[in-house]
């Protein structure tokens, strides 16, 4: 363990100190914000910083003293492969508690860092193997926050899809010793459509171009735990991806890790077409139990064929989870029917979630956001915008429900609300903001330019300091929106209509 007691650099955007903070805990008290358990219990002592961590019914606990009272610190729990981020305010005695869950069957070292203004602290600990031992005394509260990681185990048995099975060549390396794009993509080509691919259980093949699925159908791609790695940064300007997908229909992917070379999640206008998983007009994809890392670009990007007609359809993400992502967490520019549920997404450096309309005719329709967490980023959770005025578009249909962001998006100058219609020129229809709890230094909700919209049963509190007047929620050229039902903490006011 290591303590400093030397002051901390700044969160992104901050100044050097903060006064009449504004959020989440109250001393002596346990609460539940943002998906974080918080637990404000600790007697500080008045000295330096410190924190302890432990392990508990499987959850990694957090304990902190020494921190200046009603001050905010982030609590930020690392393992070689996930990651979690959670904003929390000292109790009046200096303490703050968090826990968090590592992905099912974790096991290795977490370190866990709190920073703040008054310095900081860190401490690791290891999570043993087997099933987690029941906890000494359950923690309060029902929830902790989830880690990113890879898949620990198939979400599915290897057969269930019942389709003609082929495995991966012996011959071709799965240690990450050489690169075998080449030879992975002759191997796939060779593999009759109606297929299920079975790549080797915990291999590791080093992918320095994209896995291509040209005018594929009916594939399912079970990863078993297998990890893709690209071991070289791709030219300036290339459009790579570990698996790249085109015209085809009826694609699945599941069960893997795929890893990048972004070195931080930083943008990069050279590389930021180097994503994890490129859907590019392909229709009746699932990508689920998929955990990206280091991507320059996009965890997941969804676009319209090179044609600029043909609009990817039917896309399914669930239960994956993405970390140190150079641009966006999953981006749409042009799309019909997408679903993202019970993912985790951390340290984004721009929107996690972003629909940008950019030509004439796409859509963005039938878009649903449901039971993610959102731990570190940069700009908005969830953003609706478009560089430039197009026509006839279709955005509609857009569900944003029971998600819960643990840290404001930092880029306090860029001021990005937490859902964010700000940058939006087509006009939307049906949108449905509910049950999400939100963090912000903005609005918490900024919708413009809509009609049919509804805002209820959403928490929005504002971590300070505050940038552009932000209000809990906010609607601007809306035709009679339904607001109500919703809790702010720290905004002037609940609910403004321009």
């Amino acid at each position: 363990m290591t303590v400093s007691a030397s002051p901390a650099p700044p969160l992104p955007g901050t100044p050097t100190r903060r006064r009449h903070q504004r959020t989440f805990v109250a001393a002596g008290s346990a609460v539940v914000l943002a998906g974080a358990l918080v637990l404000a219990t600790t007697t500080g002592d008045g000295t330096d910083p410190y924190l302890a961590v432990t392990v508990s019914g499987g959850l990694v606990l957090a304990t902190g003293s020494g921190f200046p009272a009603g001050e905010p610190a982030v609590l930020t729990a690392r393992s070689d492969e996930g990651s979690a981020s959670v904003w929390v305010t000292a109790a009046g005695d200096g303490g703050l508690d968090a826990a968090f869950r590592p992905p099912a069957g974790f096991t290795g070292d977490v370190a866990v860092s709190a920073t703040a203004d008054a310095g900081r602290a860190e401490d690791t600990v290891a999570v043993p193997p087997g099933p987690p031992a029941p906890p000494s005394s359950a923690p309060a509260g029902p929830a902790a926050v989830p880690m990113t990681g890879p898949p620990a185990a198939d979400t599915v048995p290897p057969t269930v899809s019942g389709l003609p099975e082929s495995q991966v060549p012996a011959d071709i390396a799965a240690d990450c010793s050489v690169d075998v794009t080449e030879a992975l993509n002759d191997w796939l080509a060779s593999v009759p459509d109606g297929s299920q691919v079975d790549l080797g259980r915990e291999g590791c093949y080093r992918v320095d171009g994209s896995l291509r699925l040209d005018g594929r159908r009916d594939l399912v791609i079970a990863g078993n735990s297998s990890t893709l790695r690209a071991g070289v940064t791709a030219p300036a300007g290339t459009n790579r991806a570990q698996w790249y997908l085109e015209y085809g229909s009826n694609i699945t992917l599941r069960d893997m890790t795929l890893v990048g070379v972004a070195p931080a999640a930083e943008f990069d206008a050279d590389h930021e077409w180097d994503h994890n998983i490129f859907i590019r007009g392909t229709r009746t994809v699932t990508v689920e139990n998929v955990h990206g890392r280091r991507a320059q670009g996009d965890f997941i990007a969804i676009a319209q064929g090179a044609d600029n007609t043909t609009i990817p359809s039917d896309i399914t993400i669930r239960n994956v989870s993405a970390e140190t992502i150079g641009r966006m967490g999953i981006s749409c520019v042009a799309c019909d029917g997408v679903s993202v549920s019970g993912s985790v997404f951390n340290d984004i450096a721009y929107h996690v979630f972003d629909l940008e309309l950019q030509g004439d005719d796409w859509p963005g329709r039938d878009v649903t956001y449901t039971g993610n967490t959102v731990g570190s980023h940069g700009w908005a959770f969830f953003s609706v915008g478009a560089p430039t005025p197009t026509r006839r578009n279709d955005l509609s249909g857009i569900t944003i429900t029971g998600n819960t962001v643990t840290m404001p998006g930092s880029d306090v100058e860029n001021c990005q609300p937490s859902i964010s219609f700000r940058a939006n020129t087509v006009p939307a229809d049906t949108v449905t903001i509910t049950d999400n709890r939100l963090l912000s230094h903005s609005d918490g909700v900024l919708v413009r330019r809509a009609s049919d919209v509804t805002v209820r049963g959403n928490t929005a509190t504002l971590a300070e300091p505050g940038c552009g007047d932000p209000v809990g929620f906010r609607t601007s050229d809306v035709d009679d929106p339904d607001v109500g039902g919703n809790d702010v903490t720290g905004y002037r006011t609940a609910q403004e209509v321009e």
